[in-house]
């Protein structure tokens, strides 16, 4: 008699949709880099979803897909929405001054510059720069490009 293999495992379903995330995230940045922003847009977004459906959405595995949301995003009110997101979880997960925090509130910053909405791209800046002097100090090229963007502000 024919056997049929068993169902696969919670485990297994996760960890395969999870590989499929990585996956949309490296198509993603390829078409990113190749100007395809639209079509990166659309896998990052996938990549997002099963990992937001897999892990839920305040896990800190969902930021990097976020992050890359925020940053191809053509409709800049979302892309801001997107990356704070991004700042919220890793405060959360990570502390206010994580290396890794510090360029999410780098990026919400930039955005907020995109958006014009400069005296809160300053405020969100300064965190970024703290974050980034105390995790990986003043020498810090991610440092130096925060401070350099709240000087382009004033």
């Amino acid at each position: 008699a024919l056997q049929h293999p068993p169902p696969p495992s919670a485990e297994e379903l996760q960890r395969s949709a999870l590989e499929f995330a990585a996956a949309r995230l490296t198509e993603g940045r390829g078409l990113a880099r190749a100007g395809c922003t639209l079509d990166a847009l659309e896998c990052f977004e996938d990549a997002l979803q099963r990992r937001v459906e897999a892990l839920g959405d305040e896990h800190p595995s969902c930021v990097e897909a976020l992050y890359e949301c925020g940053l191809v995003c053509p409709d800049k009110e979302r892309a801001v929405g997107l990356l704070k997101r991004c700042v919220a979880i890793e405060e959360k997960t990570r502390g206010e001054l994580h290396s890794e925090t510090g360029q999410c509130m780098l990026g919400a910053g930039m955005a907020l510059v995109e958006n014009g909405s400069e005296a809160e791209a300053l405020w969100m800046l300064a965190r970024a720069a703290a974050a980034f002097e105390a995790s990986v100090g003043k020498q810090d090229a991610r440092f130096k490009r925060a401070v350099n963007a709240m000087l382009d502000i004033m």
